[in-house]
């Protein structure tokens, strides 16, 4: 199965090595798949001292749509003064990260260049457009099927051989989204 805790952490380490220290995540915890990635960007924190704070740092929905999600981090940003928001948002899905997108387009901050924006997701929804081009974790779904496969014919012909969990790590898929932060990055959001 897909190592979620790895996905998590996979995300927000690729973030915090980009010099973002202010993380906004942005997921639904109706899956143990979600907890499981909220695990991993916490431990990333840890692992890069970096603060994470619930209130600060998190934005839970429901489901993983883009109105329920441009409602949650509308929300957010009306809460929390000019000096705590993101440098980043790191959403569980591309339809999230749409509704961050129109949160941010109406603040009239610019995806990548003001707040850098990435996902956790499958390849078929990060194949669609996207402007700028969503920097992601991948979940590896193509190769759990051809794990599935070699699994199986192992156990066919092997049926005594002991069994054992395989958890496979995403990929990290760089894109235009996401910017190494800078001194001389607006950080001001003027």
């Amino acid at each position: 199965s897909p190592d979620h805790r790895a996905i998590g952490f996979s995300a927000a380490r690729h973030l915090y090595q980009q010099g973002h220290r202010r993380l906004l995540c942005l997921t639904s915890l109706r899956r143990d798949t979600m907890v499981s990635r909220l695990e991993g960007i916490k431990e990333a924190a840890r692992y890069f001292h970096a603060p994470f704070d619930e209130s600060l740092n998190l934005v839970v929905t429901e489901g993983f749509g883009a109105v329920e999600s441009e409602a949650a981090v509308e929300s957010w940003f009306l809460q929390h003064p000019q000096e705590q928001w993101p440098s980043a948002i790191l959403c569980a899905g591309v339809f999230m990260a749409k509704g961050a997108q129109q949160v941010l387009k109406r603040r009239n901050l610019s995806v990548a260049q003001d707040v850098s924006l990435m996902v956790t997701d499958f390849s078929w929804t990060l194949s669609g457009p996207f402007s700028p081009a969503l920097s992601a974790i991948q979940v590896p779904c193509r190769e759990l099927g051809i794990e599935a496969v070699h699994l199986l014919q192992s156990r066919i012909t092997r049926p005594h051989a002991p069994v054992f969990n395989l958890m496979l790590q995403g990929r990290l898929l760089v894109r235009d989204s996401v910017v190494r932060t800078t001194r001389t990055m607006r950080q001001d959001y003027d």
